[in-house]
């Protein structure tokens, strides 16, 4: 019987059955692609919110350095950390800041740096920030005569920022030029947006010598 009613539903209705498989076929693409979207949502958020930079940052209390224990214990905690050394050098006779970054870690963090040039450093090679290249007329690829450290200048840095005034060179490099070992001046660090409390006060607990920040322009606006 059910057979017979669908044959002859096939043959007096055959427009109205093309209308409601196409109907369905519609409706089942629709959910396909909805789906699709809410399940990668999330994700593509977090992944353009990382161009914003760190949503914390670690400094030592009372203007101390913090260890740089602390990028593995944020990596631990599901976090990314880039560690930063800022020291003094001397260019041409006057005081420069010289800031030491790790360029295969820095750019997870860093991705709102404007970098005219190239971004990745070898040894002996460094990056200015604008507004110090400006104030000794630096230009692309010539020899900086950094004392401790004299560069090839790599890259020009703008990002609105203390890096403009800024020579940015190797971790190591700024590291003897501090004279300093396993430290640094502050970490930055990119938690998960629905973790980070949870990620600030585990770090907090395990590096009582840094204060953890939470950057709030970055973090309220992921929120």
């Amino acid at each position: 019987m059910f057979l017979r009613f669908l044959f002859r539903a096939l043959v007096f209705r055959k427009q109205r059955l093309i209308l409601a498989f196409a109907a369905l076929a519609v409706g089942a693409t629709l959910a396909t692609v909805l789906f699709g979207i809410y399940g990668s949502v999330e994700r593509r958020i977090r992944e353009e919110f990382r161009g914003y930079g760190a949503n914390l940052v670690a400094v030592g209390t009372n203007g101390n350095t913090v260890p740089l224990a602390l990028v593995a214990g944020a990596e631990r905690a599901g976090g990314e950390a880039a560690p930063f050394l800022i020291t003094a050098g001397r260019l041409h006779q006057a005081a420069v800041a010289v800031a030491g970054f790790f360029p295969e870690q820095a750019p997870k963090l860093t991705g709102y740096w404007h970098i005219e040039g190239q971004r990745t450093l070898a040894a002996n090679e460094c990056l200015a920030g604008e507004t110090l290249a400006k104030a000794f007329h630096l230009k692309l690829g010539e020899k900086v005569s950094l004392e401790k450290y004299p560069c090839t200048l790599k890259g020009i840095v703008s990002t609105g920022a203390s890096e403009d005034q800024e020579l940015l060179v190797p971790f190591a490099a700024a590291a003897h030029i501090a004279g300093l070992e396993g430290v640094a001046s502050v970490v930055q660090i990119r938690a998960p947006g629905d973790s980070l409390e949870a990620v600030r006060l585990r770090l907090a607990k395990e590096f009582p010598m840094a204060e953890i920040r939470t950057v709030r322009s970055v973090a309220g606006t992921e929120s």
